[in-house]
C-alpha cells in the first residue's frame, strides 16, 4: 500500500466514525492515546480528582419490602447504590483499556493509571427515592464489584497478561502487588 493509499484509508476511516468519535480516532493517530475506546488520561485524571472532591457521588438507596418478588414474606430492606453520573460505564472503558495496553506491552501505563483509579474512595448521598439512609462511608471499587456496578475485573486483566518469559512475568507481578496493595 503506498503513502497515498493509506492516506485515503485513513481519512475514509475517519469520514465513517461518528462526530464524537472522531476526536479519539485523531488522538491515536497523533500517538496522544493507544485504544481508541480508552478515556485519555488527562480524562481519568480530571475523573479521579471530581471523585477526590465529592463532585462525582453514588448514591444510595433503600427500600422496605415486605414481600420479595415471587410473593414470599421477606420483612426486609433492600440496600443498592445509583450511578448518577455514569461512572461506573467510563471505569469499565478505563479497565477494558488497560486490558488492551497489557496487550501492547504497555506495562507501566496500566500500573499508573490503575494506581490512581483503584484508590478511588466514592462520595456516598442519599438518594432522593431512598426511605431511609444510613450508609455515609466511602464506596471504593471494591464495593463496586461486589454489588455488580463493574463489568471488568481484574482477573479478567490477568488472563490476558501475557506470562512468557521472566521478564513478562515480573512485570505482571509487579503490577498485582501495586493493584493489590490499593484494593
Amino acid at each position: 500500500m503506498s503513502e497515498a493509499e493509506k492516506e485515503e484509508w485513513i481519512l475514509t476511516q475517519a469520514k465513517l466514525l461518528e462526530e464524537n468519535e472522531q476526536q479519539s480516532f485523531l488522538m491515536s493517530l497523533s500517538g496522544e492515546k493507544k485504544v481508541i475506546y480508552m478515556p485519555s488520561q488527562g480524562e481519568i485524571e480530571e475523573l479521579c480528582e471530581k471523585v477526590d472532591h465529592g463532585d462525582i457521588y453514588l448514591e444510595y438507596e433503600t427500600h422496605y419490602y415486605e414481600f420479595d418478588d415471587d410473593g414470599r414474606y421477606m420483612d426486609d430492606w433492600k440496600v443498592w447504590h445509583n450511578d448518577p453520573f455514569q461512572v461506573m460505564g467510563f471505569l469499565n472503558r478505563v479497565f477494558s483499556g488497560c486490558h488492551d495496553l497489557l496487550l501492547l506491552n504497555e506495562y507501566k501505563t496500566v500500573v499508573d493509571i490503575l494506581d490512581r483509579v483503584c484508590k478511588l474512595e466514592f462520595k456516598v448521598i442519599e438518594s432522593p427515592d431512598s426511605e431511609d439512609f444510613e450508609d455515609d462511608s466511602p464506596f471504593t471499587l471494591v464495593n463496586a464489584a461486589e454489588e455488580g456496578m463493574l463489568s471488568m475485573s481484574i482477573r479478567v486483566l490477568y488472563t490476558t497478561c501475557p506470562v512468557n518469559g521472566n521478564h513478562r512475568r515480573q512485570r505482571w507481578l509487579y503490577l498485582v502487588t501495586r493493584m493489590k496493595k490499593n484494593i
